[in-house]
C-alpha cells in the first residue's frame, strides 16, 4: 500500500489549502523548522489512528476548562479538512477525510468542557470519491461516514487482535520529539506493547480468568473459615418443647418451625431480629401498666373532646338536633330562605281575584287607547274608531258626530284640492310674470301675458297683486272654516267623551303588571304558609300602604318587614340555626358512649341548651352553654393523672401483641417470655450447627478446586511465557545488526542486546552479554534515540502484520542525531525497505536532503521526490492573495 496524496486545509499553522503528492516510493520532506513538517506527519496520524499520540499522552494542560477553539484550528471560522489518499496492493483506492465543522459546538448540544487539547472525538471521518480530491470545496454532507473498522478492512488487518491505532506507532511512524517512547517505558510497559504482536490475548485471558477464579475462591475461602471460627461453639443443642405464647395472633418468632432455609447469614439476622423482639416484650411487661394506660387515654380523649367545638355544640344543642324540632326549625327558615312564601302571606287575599284584576286591567289598557285616539287621530278619513267610542260613551251623538266629521273631512278635502290648484296658479302666474319682465319686446306692447288685454306698465302689475290676494283670500276662507267645524266637534263630542273616559279610567282597580304576575305564580303554587300566621302574630301592614298600588320594588320592601318580623319569631337565631343543620349531618353517638363511659357521674342533660317558645336562642346562648360544659370537663382531668413512665410504648407493643386489653396482658407472663427466648436460641443453635457442617463440605470444594486451578494457571503461564520469548528472540538477531549497523561512536561493542529475564517475558535492552542492567542507564539520549530507530525497523522486518500497513514515516530522523551513521542508516533503509516499504523522511537541513535524495539514487537508481515543505506553503498564501 502506498499513500498517494495528503490533502491540510487550515491544520495547526497551515492555514490555506496544500496537497502532497507522495506517489514515489520515496518522499522527502526539506525545509527549515517551523514550516511545517510535523505538522504533515500529525495530519497523517490523525487520519489513520484519529488522534495525534504525543498530545494525547504529554497533558501538558488540563481538561477542567473551556478553550476558544481547538488548537489544531488556524482560523476559527473555517473547517479543518484532512485528507488523505490510499491505494492497496490490489490497487484498490481509500479517501480518509477527517473533518472538524467550524460550527460543531453550534450544531451540537455539548455539556462536556469545549475544545480540550486532548479531544479528538470532535473530527468525523468520512470517505470521498478520488476524483474530488483537489477540489477546493468539501461538503461532509454530500460525503459518505466510514468506521474505523472499514479503514481495517482495506489494510486488510483482519485479525480482531490488531487495530491500526496500535500497530501505527509501534510500526509505522517514529516521531521528531517522542523517538525514545517505546524505550522510556518500564520493562512490563514494554512487554504490554507488544503484546498485540504475539497474538496470545485469548491465553492471556484464559489466564487472567483462571487468576480472578483463583483469588475469588480464595476470598470465599477466607471469609467461610473466619465465619465458622465465629460461629463454632461448645453450647450443645437442648430441645425444648413448643408452646403458644400469644393466644389468637400469627407472630413469626412464635411459629413452632422457625429457620426455614435461610441463609448463615440470613439466620444470623433473624435470630437477632427475635431476640430483640423477645427482649423488647421483656421490658415492656416490667415497665407498663395497662391502668395507668386507660388513665391516660381518657384523659387525652377529655383533652380531645374539649378541642372538639362541634362536639361541645352536638351536646349543647341535642334538645334542638330531634326529628321534630329540626322539622320546625326547617319549616321556620324555609319561609325566611324562600320569599315565595312572605309573598303569598302578603298576597294570598288577591289569589281570588285575579280574574276581576286582569279583566280591570283589560278595560284600563281600553280606556287608555281611546283617550290616545281621542287626543291624536280623530280627524282622518277613518272614522271606525270614534264612531266605536262614541257608541260606548254617547251613543245618541253618534250620527251628529259623524255627520260633522263628514262634513270636516269633505270641506278638508276641498282644501286640499283647492289649496294645491290655486297653488300651482299662483306659481305660473308668478313664472309668466317673470318671464314678462325679462323680455323687452313684450314688455313695450303694453299687452297682458295673463289675458291678452292692453295696460299701461304700472296697472298691470298693480292688477297682478290684486288678482294674487282675491285668490289668498279664497283659501283662508275654506281653511277658516275647517278650523270652526273641528273647534265645534272637540266642544261637543271630544272634550266631553275624555272627560267621562278619564273619570271611569280612575275608578278602576290598577295593579302593576310584574305584581299581578307575581301573584298568579303563587297562586298556582299553592304554597302550604299555615305555620306562617303563627309566626306572624302581630304584625300589622302600614294603613297608608295599599299592595296593589305597589310596584316589585315596594313589594320586596313589605316582604323584607315581614321576614324580618318572622326571623324575630323564630326558636332560633338564623347563625344558631345554620350550627345546628350542621351538625344534623355529624354523628356523635360514639364519642358521647365514651365521655359516659369515663365519667360517669355527668348527665348530659345539665349542659343542653333548653327550648323557649317565647324566647329565641342565639349563638350568645349556645356559648354559654358550652363554656359551662367545657369547665366541668376541665375539672374531672383531675381524677386521671397517670405515671408517665408506666405508659411508654414507642413500638405500639400494647397494640400489637396483646390488643389494648389488659387481660391478655397480664395473661402472658415473664416467665413464659423467658421460656419462649429459650425456645428460639435452641431453634437457632440446631440450625446453626447445620449450616457449619454444610459450609465445611463447601470449604472442602473449594479446596480442591484452588489446587487444580493452581495447576491450569502454572500450566497456562509457562506456555505463554515460553511462546513470548520464542517470539522476541525472532527480534534479538535483526536488531542486533541494526543497532551495530547504525549506533556511531558506541564504545562497548558493535550492537544492542535484547533479553527476556528467566521468570517472565518482560523486555530489557543491555550494551553487554555481561551486564544485566538496562540499557537506558547506560547510553546517552542520541544513541537511546537510535536504537529506538533500530527496534522499530527490526520489528517491521520480523512481522508482517498485512501488506497494507508496509510504509515508513520518520520524523527528521538526523536531527541532533550524532550517535547516527547516516550513510548506514540510508543504505539500510534502501536494501532493506525500499523494495518492499513506501518511506517518507524529513529534515530541516540542505546537506543532509541533498546526501540522502544523493545516497538513495546512486545505490538504487531510482528517483527520489523532494517537497519543499517552505516553499509549498509560500505558493498556497500567494494564491490564496489572487
Amino acid at each position: 500500500m502506498i499513500i498517494k496524496k495528503v490533502y491540510i486545509s487550515n491544520f495547526k499553522g497551515i492555514k490555506n489549502k496544500i496537497i502532497l503528492d507522495f506517489s514515489d516510493k520515496t518522499s522527502l520532506l526539506v525545509g527549515p523548522n517551523g514550516f511545517g513538517k510535523t505538522t504533515i506527519f500529525d495530519a497523517i496520524e490523525l487520519a489513520f489512528t484519529g488522534k495525534i499520540h504525543r498530545t494525547d499522552i504529554l497533558k501538558v494542560t488540563k481538561d477542567n476548562k473551556n478553550y476558544k477553539k481547538p488548537f489544531f484550528q488556524n482560523d476559527e471560522n473555517k473547517d479543518v479538512i484532512i485528507k488523505v489518499w490510499l491505494e492497496n496492493e490490489d490497487q484498490e483506492q481509500l479517501v480518509i477525510v477527517k473533518f472538524f465543522d467550524k460550527d460543531y459546538y453550534r450544531k451540537n448540544q455539548v455539556t462536556e468542557r469545549k475544545n480540550k487539547p486532548s479531544d479528538f472525538s470532535i473530527f468525523k471521518t468520512y470517505t470521498e470519491d478520488p476524483k474530488k480530491f483537489d477540489n477546493d470545496e468539501y461538503s461532509s454532507e454530500n460525503s459518505k461516514v466510514i468506521e474505523d473498522k472499514e479503514i481495517e478492512k482495506f489494510l486488510k488487518i483482519s485479525d480482531n487482535l490488531f487495530n491500526v491505532e496500535k500497530i501505527y506507532k509501534l510500526f509505522n511512524y517514529l516521531q521528531q520529539e517522542e523517538t525514545t517512547y517505546f524505550l522510556k517505558q518500564s520493562e512490563e510497559n514494554r512487554k504490554r506493547s507488544l503484546g498485540f504482536l504475539f497474538q496470545t490475548s485469548k491465553q492471556e485471558n484464559e489466564l487472567k480468568n483462571i487468576s480472578e477464579a483463583i483469588t475469588k475462591l480464595d476470598s470465599i475461602y477466607e471469609s467461610l473459615d473466619k465465619k465458622i471460627a465465629s460461629y463454632k461453639t461448645a453450647e450443645s443443642y437442648k430441645k425444648e418443647e413448643y408452646y403458644k405464647l400469644i393466644k389468637g395472633k400469627d407472630i413469626e418468632f412464635d411459629q413452632e418451625t422457625l429457620f426455614v432455609n435461610e441463609s448463615i447469614v440470613d439466620l444470623e439476622v433473624k435470630y437477632k431480629k427475635y431476640t430483640d423482639e423477645i427482649n423488647k416484650i421483656i421490658d415492656f411487661k416490667q415497665n407498663f401498666s395497662p391502668k395507668e394506660y386507660q388513665k391516660r387515654n381518657k384523659l387525652n380523649y377529655i383533652e380531645n373532646v374539649l378541642k372538639q367545638e362541634n362536639l361541645l355544640n352536638y351536646v349543647a344543642l341535642k334538645n334542638y338536633t330531634n326529628e321534630n324540632t329540626m322539622s320546625l326549625l326547617d319549616k321556620e327558615y324555609r319561609y325566611l330562605n324562600n320569599k315565595q312564601y312572605v309573598k303569598s302571606f302578603i298576597l294570598e287575599k288577591y289569589f281570588n281575584k285575579v280574574s276581576y284584576l286582569e279583566k280591570e286591567k283589560v278595560q284600563y289598557n281600553l280606556y287608555r287607547d281611546y283617550i290616545k285616539h281621542l287626543e291624536n287621530d280623530v280627524y282622518n278619513e277613518d272614522t271606525k274608531k270614534i264612531q266605536e267610542i262614541c257608541n260606548k260613551i254617547f251613543p245618541e251623538k253618534t250620527k251628529s258626530l259623524l255627520e260633522k266629521l263628514d262634513e270636516l273631512l269633505l270641506i278638508q278635502k276641498m282644501v286640499q284640492v283647492n289649496d294645491n290648484s290655486l297653488q300651482k296658479i299662483l306659481e305660473n302666474r308668478k313664472t309668466i310674470h317673470y318671464e314678462y319682465h325679462q323680455n323687452p319686446d313684450l314688455n313695450d306692447k303694453g299687452m297682458c301675458p295673463y289675458c291678452g288685454k292692453s295696460w299701461e306698465s304700472t296697472e298691470l302689475d298693480q292688477k297682478f297683486i290684486e288678482t294674487e290676494s282675491i285668490i289668498s283670500d279664497l283659501m283662508n276662507i275654506q281653511s277658516r272654516r275647517a278650523m270652526e267645524l273641528k273647534n265645534q266637534i272637540k266642544k261637543a263630542y271630544i272634550d266631553p267623551m275624555l272627560s267621562i273616559i278619564k273619570e271611569k279610567s280612575e275608578n278602576l282597580t290598577l295593579i302593576d303588571d310584574e305584581v299581578l304576575a307575581t301573584i298568579k305564580q303563587i297562586a298556582n303554587a299553592k304554597l302550604n304558609i299555615d305555620h306562617m300566621y303563627k309566626l306572624t302574630e302581630g304584625f300589622r301592614f302600614d294603613d297608608n300602604i295599599n299592595v296593589l298600588e305597589l310596584d316589585s320594588n315596594g313589594l320586596n320592601l313589605i316582604c323584607n318587614k315581614v321576614k324580618n318580623y318572622i326571623e324575630s319569631k323564630t326558636l332560633v337565631s338564623r347563625d344558631l340555626y345554620d350550627v345546628i343543620t350542621r351538625l344534623n349531618t355529624i354523628s356523635f353517638s360514639e364519642e358521647l358512649k365514651f365521655i359516659k363511659k369515663c365519667l360517669d357521674d355527668l348527665d348530659l342533660n345539665d349542659f343542653s341548651l333548653q327550648i323557649d317558645s317565647n324566647q329565641q336562642k342565639s349563638l350568645l346562648d349556645l356559648k354559654s352553654v358550652t363554656r359551662s360544659f367545657d369547665q366541668k370537663l376541665t375539672q374531672s382531668k383531675e381524677r386521671f393523672k397517670f405515671s408517665h413512665e408506666k405508659v411508654i410504648d414507642l413500638e405500639g407493643i400494647y397494640d400489637f401483641y396483646f390488643d389494648n386489653n389488659s387481660h391478655r396482658f397480664e395473661e402472658v407472663t415473664i416467665d413464659q417470655i423467658t421460656k419462649k427466648k429459650r425456645y428460639i436460641h435452641n431453634q437457632y443453635k440446631w440450625k446453626l450447627n447445620k449450616k457449619v457442617s454444610r459450609i465445611e463440605e463447601r470449604m472442602d470444594v473449594i479446596q480442591s478446586m484452588l489446587v487444580e486451578f493452581g495447576k491450569f494457571k502454572k500450566v497456562y503461564g509457562d506456555e505463554i511465557t515460553s511462546y513470548k520469548k520464542e517470539m522476541i528472540e525472532r527480534i534479538k538477531f535483526p536488531f542486533y545488526l541494526y543497532t551495530a549497523k547504525i549506533l556511531q561512536n558506541y564504545q562497548q561493542g558493535f550492537g544492542i542486546f535484547l533479553s527476556t529475564l528467566k521468570k517472565d517475558d518482560s523486555i530489557r535492552f543491555i550494551t553487554d552479554p555481561t551486564t544485566d542492567h538496562d540499557a537506558m542507564h547506560h547510553l546517552s539520549s542520541g544513541q537511546i534515540a537510535v536504537i529506538s530507530l533500530a527496534f522499530t525497523l527490526a520489528i517491521n522486518k520480523t512481522y508482517n502484520i498485512s501488506n497494507n500497513l508496509k510504509f515508513l514515516v520518520i520524523d527528521d530522523p538526523i536531527q541532533d542525531m550524532d550517535s547516527l551513521n547516516i550513510h548506514s542508516f540510508i543504505e539500510l533503509l534502501k536494501y532493506e525497505f525500499s523494495r518492499e516499504y513506501q518511506i517518507i523522511l524529513s529534515t530541516h537541513k540542505d546537506f543532509s536532503a541533498m546526501y540522502t535524495k544523493y545516497k538513495f539514487e546512486r545505490l538504487e537508481g531510482n528517483g527520489v521526490k523532494v517537497i519543499n515543505v517552505q516553499n509549498l506553503l509560500h505558493k498556497s498564501i500567494e494564491m490564496s492573495d489572487d
